[in-house]
């Protein structure tokens, strides 16, 4: 649909070091790549909530690009889950589920849904590309490291 945004993210965590990474892929209706933003984060708290914190910084930057209608995709089938009992539980990421509720309200559609880690690649392989020394870079161009699988996703769709 015009004026759309399908957005695909992603997230690492180590327990070991506590540390993680996000990604997110916003592609737009005709399913052209606007941005690609990967992020370190010095702290975290467990895996589901790094994907949260994708979700978040995903928002905002959909809302800088002034989209309105916005499809977030995760293949973090427990923040889902949350999300959709979000006003039943409570859950350690409840303060990061009410800023996703927040950051919502600036479309006019908004959903937050599951995609298998098939459907998720390229968010999944940016992911898996930060690192302390690469903390937060963003592209509005395909990166070479995923060129391929946006090639490929381009061309099954």
């Amino acid at each position: 649909m015009r004026g759309s945004l399908k957005i695909n993210v992603d997230a690492a965590f180590s327990v070991e070091s506590k540390q993680g990474a996000t990604s997110c892929i916003i592609r737009d209706h005709v399913v052209s790549f606007r941005l690609r933003k990967r992020k370190w984060y010095e702290e975290g708290y467990d895996a589901c909530s790094m994907e949260a914190i994708a979700c978040k910084d995903s928002l905002i930057f959909a809302a800088q690009l002034g989209f309105q209608n916005v499809m977030v995709e995760t293949d973090c089938l427990q923040l889902v889950q949350l999300w959709n009992r979000r006003d039943d539980q409570r859950s350690i990421i409840d303060s990061s589920l009410k800023e996703i509720a927040e950051l919502s309200l600036a479309f006019q559609e908004f959903s937050l849904s599951f995609a298998s880690r098939i459907c998720n690649k390229v968010a999944h392989t940016l992911e898996k590309q930060v690192s302390e020394s690469h903390r937060s870079e963003t592209w509005h161009v395909t990166p070479m490291c995923v060129y391929d699988l946006v090639v490929s996703e381009a061309s099954a769709g």
